[in-house]
């Protein structure tokens, strides 16, 4: 019995430790946080290791990632990629931050943004006859995606009217300034500084005040008077981090491997602002399939 037990003692010894290919750091429990991240777990990472950051007094992710040796980290949320940006030598993905400037990211970090494609967003437009788009935004938190969307913006026959705010204060009469500008809609973005819970009701109000459509990101702002939003896909969002995790996994700098929008999004309207603007809204689910 004592030989048997010094036999399965040894084998078990000989076993490779279990190792987390994926070190997933979640920054808190909500809602939304919770199911990007089973999201990624069913769908792109079957060897992963979970931490949430909220879950701890003191949270010390270098000590775990010197512990644990993960191949690729995974910061799902602004805190997990903050603490994130501090460690050396080992590749980072992330989604579901919105309150980064990707200018300063290193070039060990990658990942998938909070963002609708811009595409998505011209299709849009094109279909709705827009021509001169306002939008508001914040250098360091949508710089990056402001360029973007100008690059393709003229193909689709629109003309970004982008007015730079550096602070939330400085939003309304940013607005304000729009209406010398010539718009015929307004485009607000996921943007930190340009669009706070004290900055929402200009943006409602430039748009019943001028008569013109405004366009977001959320459902939730239809029934304050936005006339359209395009929600991006979760579903997508997670499709196109695992295409990103496994070039990581399979040998890509995270350098080589560019940061992303989510390139499919759900479309929901306002019908009733629509008419008050005079905007039809006839044939736009042909352009966006459903998503979630």
């Amino acid at each position: 019995m004592r030989t048997l037990l010094l036999c399965i003692l040894a084998t078990i010894l000989a076993l490779p430790a279990y190792a987390a290919e994926i070190l997933i750091i979640q920054s808190h429990r909500t809602t939304q946080l919770d199911q990007a991240t089973r999201l990624f777990q069913n769908n792109c990472a079957p060897k992963h290791l979970t931490y949430v950051m909220g879950d701890y007094a003191e949270f010390d992710l270098g000590r775990i990632v010197r512990e644990e040796q993960p191949r690729v980290v995974m910061a799902i949320g602004d805190n997990s990629l903050k603490e994130a940006q501090k460690l050396r030598g080992v590749k980072v993905l992330y989604s579901m931050a919105l309150s980064i400037d990707e200018k300063k990211l290193r070039d060990n970090i990658t990942g998938v943004t909070l963002h609708a494609a811009p595409e998505q967003y011209m299709k849009l437009f094109r279909k709705l006859g827009l021509h001169r788009v306002g939008v508001i935004y914040s250098s360091a938190k949508s710089g990056p995606y402001m360029e973007r969307a100008r690059k393709i913006a003229s193909g689709y026959g629109v003309e970004l009217v982008a007015v730079r705010v550096d602070a939330p204060t400085e939003t309304a009469s940013a607005l304000s300034g729009l209406k010398r500008k010539n718009i015929d809609s307004i485009w607000m973005i996921p943007d930190t500084t340009a669009v706070t819970a004290e900055t929402l009701p200009s943006f409602f109000s430039q748009s019943q005040n001028e008569k013109i459509p405004l366009i977001t990101f959320s459902r939730n702002y239809l029934e304050k008077g936005a006339m359209a939003a395009l929600e991006a896909s979760r579903r997508k969002m997670t499709d196109q981090l695992c295409g990103s995790l496994k070039g990581l996994l399979s040998g890509s700098d995270p350098g080589d491997i560019p940061i992303t929008d989510i390139n499919a999004a759900t479309l929901y309207t306002n019908e009733v602002v629509a008419g008050r603007v005079g905007i039809s809204l006839s044939g736009l689910d042909t352009l966006f399939k459903t998503e979630w």
